[in-house]
């Protein structure tokens, strides 16, 4: 699998990392989180899951449409040999 080519995009709502109740985690800038935090770790495995599974059956779909594509371009050069 070939990841340099592999984007996904969007937003993600954690609502656990601003909870007011718990311990602040974002960093001074506020640009990022303290990555040692159990809340940051969990995000962060559950995101790479549903990445991973995303990927996954893209990969899956596109080898269906690879083969769909193959099935037309034979039944085209069969037609034209006819």
């Amino acid at each position: 699998m070939n990841l340099t080519e592999q984007y996904i995009e969007g937003e993600i709502q954690f609502d656990l990392l601003d909870d007011d109740d718990l311990k602040d985690i974002a960093t001074t800038s506020r640009e990022s989180f303290d990555t040692e935090d159990p809340r940051f770790i969990t995000l962060c495995s559950l995101v790479r899951s549903w990445a991973q599974r995303l990927i996954q059956r893209r990969a899956q779909i596109r080898k269906l449409e690879k083969a769909k594509q193959i099935r037309i371009d034979n039944n085209a050069n069969q037609a034209y040999e006819q």
